[in-house]
């Protein structure tokens, strides 16, 4: 993680909430966050952390179809470490599990990656699909829907039918990144296959249900009259604002649609400005947090691999020699 991006995230997290807390009446915000029910603050944050285990089982269960056996503990640690990408614009970052699995573990990057791809799709079918309502509440959000879905579903046939290949493979790219786009191509046909992909977004709809639970548990207990259907909704339709903007972790558009969306429902600028606070600080924050935990193991327990040692790779599915690894890993 580079200082100057983090300081950067940093910088621009205190003008989102520091906007939150003047348009939310700043004393009358502080008195409801330290008037915040413990209990719920606990309940918010194991809802979180629901989220994380159904997407480490999902991870997991890509790194199984992709024949990647690093031993649950490393595939837990290298995975945790990816919640500190929320600091990249639209998570690209989360990029950087592969290079991990690559430098501490020898998996060729040409194969992980497509396990770090089709976890950002099936996050963005996912949320999608929760914000169905909430969209509806955005002057022309019913044309996003169809538009991310089918601009989602043409991503996915790219990224495993012939066609998509032979178009990239027609680029003037350089001879030593060809090798990688057909190793890859492999990879994302085992983890984009119809099977695999109802499962996975099975379970990313349960992951962020569980953070649009955890927003209603926070609306709950600051006393609002939002149903349980419709803080999930507002949840995943501001998340997927935040993920449009591009910024780091979503900042700007995620609090910015939370507070308008609310105030849709009838809640005041106070509470819906409590609302975002808590619930950012639960899910964002809180990631954030234990996602650099994360890195620092890595980097101060887990040492790097030894030159020429192969990946943790089982012959049945698509495998690469360690100086193929070497050669197209990094």
């Amino acid at each position: 993680m580079k200082s100057r991006s983090f300081i950067t995230f940093v910088l621009l997290a205190a003008i989102v909430f520091g906007g939150l807390a003047l348009y939310g009446n700043l004393p009358a915000l502080l008195d409801q966050v330290v008037s915040f029910p413990a209990s719920y603050w606990v309940a918010a944050l194991g809802l979180t952390l629901a989220n994380y285990m159904i997407r480490l089982v999902r991870w997991n269960y890509f790194l199984k179809l992709l024949g990647i056996k690093v031993g649950y503990r490393n595939s837990a640690i290298i995975f945790v470490s990816g919640l500190s990408m929320a600091l990249s614009p639209g998570r690209v970052g989360e990029l950087g599990k592969s290079y991990y699995l690559k430098e501490k573990l020898g998996v060729p990057v040409a194969l992980s990656s497509a396990a770090v791809i089709t976890e950002r799709i099936t996050d963005l079918i996912a949320v999608v699909l929760l914000s169905s309502w909430g969209l509806l509440l955005i002057p022309y959000g019913w044309t996003v829907m169809p538009l991310i879905l089918g601009s989602t579903a043409l991503g996915i046939a790219f990224l495993v039918m012939p066609w998509g290949n032979d178009l990239l493979l027609r680029l003037p790219l350089p001879e030593r990144v060809q090798p990688f786009i057909i190793r890859s191509k492999s990879a994302f046909q085992q983890v984009l296959s119809p099977k695999p992909l109802v499962v996975a977004v099975g379970l990313s709809l349960l992951a962020w249900a569980s953070e649009g639970l955890a927003f209603w548990l926070v609306l709950e207990g600051l006393d609002t009259t939002v149903s349980l259907g419709q803080a999930i909704s507002v949840y995943a339709a501001a998340t997927l604002l935040g993920a449009i903007t591009l910024l780091p972790g979503g900042l700007v558009g995620t609090e910015g649609g939370m507070v308008a969306l609310l105030q849709q429902l009838d809640v005041n600028n106070t509470l819906a400005s409590t609302a975002t606070v808590i619930i950012r600080v639960c899910t964002l924050w809180f990631g954030v947090g234990l996602g650099i935990l994360a890195l620092a193991y890595l980097q101060l327990f887990m040492p790097k691999v030894r030159s020429g040692q192969a990946g943790c790779i089982t012959t049945s599915q698509p495998t690469f020699t360690a100086e193929e690894g070497n050669m197209y890993g990094r």
